[in-house]
């Protein structure tokens, strides 16, 4: 089971067109790796309950799976199926932290689906001026590119750190700084913010 190497289990996952041999390959892969991971992340998350873990897996494998073609070195999937890993259970225990302060706090915030928006305060603005303005700030996030969107998003809606949504986009820490600032110069203009 282990005589073949995991680079040439993702090749036959990612470029076969044979179903069964990609369904076998992806269960020797997994057997092999799976194990190791899950012992690394109930070691690293000590004390979370088995449900987060568990939910956390399930999101890892899909993620792994969907971006296993474009992984480049694939002689490191395990420190690449262990890195997805960490970063699911992180999002999992980030989500339902938000919803439990959501739940017991329905004070909504006042950027656009949830975004903050920094130095911008809406604090003067009647609530139907809130509201419209969260509806232009959605649609003016709609129109950013792709990555400075998700960049955006991933900074101030799932409150990712830099390092993390590098690690996450596979690019270099000082390029996320740099989309974010683009992006947010990009929001500027689009929504009329008067610069102070």
């Amino acid at each position: 089971m282990n005589a073949i190497a995991d680079h040439r289990l993702i090749d036959i996952i990612t470029r076969t067109p044979d179903v069964k041999a990609a369904e076998w390959a992806w269960e020797v892969l997994l057997a092999r790796h799976r194990p190791a991971v899950e012992t690394d992340l109930r070691c690293r998350f000590r004390g979370q309950s088995p449900d987060v873990l568990d939910e956390a897996m399930g999101q890892a494998l899909l993620k792994i799976l969907i971006s296993l073609p474009a992984l480049r070195n694939r002689a490191r999937f395990r420190a690449f199926f262990r890195r997805i890993a960490r970063n699911c259970v992180l999002d999992v225990l980030r989500f339902r932290s938000r919803w439990r302060s959501l739940s017991e706090d329905e004070d909504e915030s006042d950027g656009a689906c949830g975004l903050a928006f920094g130095p911008i305060s809406l604090g003067g603005m009647s609530e139907e001026d809130r509201a419209l303005f969260r509806v232009d700030a959605a649609a003016a996030i709609a129109q950013l590119p792709p990555r400075q969107r998700e960049v955006f998003c991933l900074f101030h809606r799932d409150g990712y750190k830099y390092r993390e949504i590098a690690e996450q986009l596979g690019i270099c820490v000082g390029a996320v700084g740099n989309t974010l600032v683009t992006a947010r110069a990009r929001l500027t203009l689009l929504l009329e913010i008067p610069l102070n």
